[in-house]
């Protein structure tokens, strides 16, 4: 995807979002997108977790430093300052303990979360394409919620599914 179709992708979903965040009286939840990261931040991310990082959450990031609340309700993609601050997230999660997630944490690359439960969104790091790109896997304690085939297919289908909240 090309930065210029990503960011449009990008600037619609946050605007269907917080127009229904609005219409639904969660103005506190309104998505916040973050300036650009810096060239030092991105290569701090290529250095720490190599391959772990689609080059398409490395573009993402180059255009909104994470966006919080971007996922309905209060679900954030994580800024690079973040990630690098929190290198062993999905160890921090204890995500092995949730018995309904087949996944160890060595094989997640936690690129959203939460604030309030237990929602994530990851890159499974096992399972990637030609291009390097992960899928993407969003997930509860309860199970897997969605697979997308990339982080181009996670944010189509989050559109989509915020144009088919009007």
């Amino acid at each position: 995807m090309i930065k210029h179709r990503m960011k449009t992708i990008i600037d619609e979903i946050i605007r269907l979002g917080n127009a229904a965040k609005e219409r639904d009286g969660n103005d506190d939840l309104l998505s916040r997108p973050n300036l650009p990261a810096n060239k030092a931040e991105l290569n701090e991310l290529k250095k720490l977790f190599g391959n772990k990082i689609s080059p398409s959450y490395t573009k993402l990031l180059s255009i909104y430093n994470g966006i919080n609340y971007l996922d309905w309700l209060d679900v954030s993609l994580l800024s690079a300052k973040y990630l690098i601050e929190h290198p062993n997230l999905a160890e921090d999660w204890e995500i092995e303990d949730w018995g309904a997630i087949n996944f160890k944490s060595e094989q997640l690359f936690i690129i959203g979360q939460s604030e309030n439960d237990s929602h994530l969104i990851a890159f499974d790091v096992t399972n990637s394409n030609n291009q390097k790109e992960h899928k993407v896997i969003t997930f509860d304690s309860n199970g897997i919620l969605e697979v997308y085939e990339n982080l181009e297919g996670y944010l189509n289908l989050r559109l989509k599914w915020f144009e088919g909240s009007f």
